[in-house]
């Protein structure tokens, strides 16, 4: 088991939120995706964990560096969002904000279509 850090995992973070920030509106990524194109593989609960720790990291507009983390867009490697009770209810707004549709059993409808691992840095 390896202990990360503070300054290690911030610095995670941080890669975190600027891949996510290359996830351009109409197209979606999974936590493993973003894991994947930060040289991580396998380190897609630590995505999630970066992302929900975001909100301490953005700032009011919900930017990291001056630029918005479309944290929104990143979902389950099934199509489906992993949040639950409110922060579910927001992360799905945005999503139909943009455009998409959701099948009855959650999954965003064409979520293999729309997906894409962000451009590495």
């Amino acid at each position: 088991r390896v202990l990360l850090s503070m300054p290690v995992l911030t610095k995670f973070n941080a890669e975190v939120y600027r891949t996510v920030q290359r996830v351009p509106e109409g197209r979606l990524s999974s936590y493993g995706e973003v894991a994947k194109s930060m040289g991580c593989p396998g380190y897609s609960r630590h995505v999630g964990k970066a992302l929900g720790l975001g909100e301490a990291a953005v700032d009011e507009e919900g930017k990291f560096e001056g630029v918005q983390v479309p944290w929104w867009r990143i979902l389950n490697s099934k199509g489906t969002i992993s949040l639950h009770g409110d922060a579910l209810k927001r992360q799905r707004r945005l999503l139909e904000a943009e455009g998409m549709e959701f099948s009855k059993s959650g999954a965003v409808k064409n979520f293999d279509k729309l997906r894409m691992v962000p451009p590495a840095s």
